[in-house]
């Protein structure tokens, strides 16, 4: 009898012990998928938020955007909401931004980009009112070990509207 209970505990050491050796297999093999560093905002990108009009009656959303920084912005998130609230993205997210009559695919420094949202609004904004639109540019990295492809997200721009 006591030969049957130290074999029982021995083979649940083995499978804990094994269990324990096969997670710490899978995590390292997982984590050398991950990405290593986190893609960062260049210094010197500054977008500045022009001009922008809302019509809620007809849904559309006119803003003009202007790269007041040193470098290209190729895209931006634009989102818009009541203050205090989650704010939605209008539209794809992120917008291409386009300068040089949508000629070239970024927005270049000192260029501005017009963007509209024919029929993005309604299912945003519920109300006439003031609201919060948010413009957060983004710019591809290529530098380091990151891909390419991948965006960095700069610090949002907000303005208040009246739609």
């Amino acid at each position: 009898m006591k030969k049957r209970g130290v074999s029982e505990i021995v083979s649940y050491t083995l499978l804990i012990v094994i269990s324990i050796s096969l997670a710490v297999l899978v995590f390292n093999y997982l984590k050398s998928y991950t990405p290593k560093d986190k893609p960062e905002c260049r210094e010197g990108i500054n977008i500045v938020i022009e001009k922008a009009e809302c019509n809620f009656t007809n849904g559309i959303l006119s803003l003009i955007l202007e790269n007041r920084g040193r470098f290209k912005v190729e895209r931006a998130f634009v989102r818009i909401g009541k203050e205090g609230e989650i704010k939605k993205a209008l539209g794809p997210s992120p917008l291409p931004l386009t300068s040089g009559g949508g000629s070239v695919n970024y927005l270049g420094p000192g260029n501005l980009s017009d963007l509209y949202s024919p029929s993005g609004l309604g299912s945003v904004i519920t109300a006439s009112g003031p609201y919060v639109l948010e413009v957060q540019p983004a710019h591809f990295t290529k530098e380091g070990n990151t891909n390419p492809n991948t965006l960095a997200l700069c610090p949002a721009v907000t303005e208040n509207i009246v739609c």
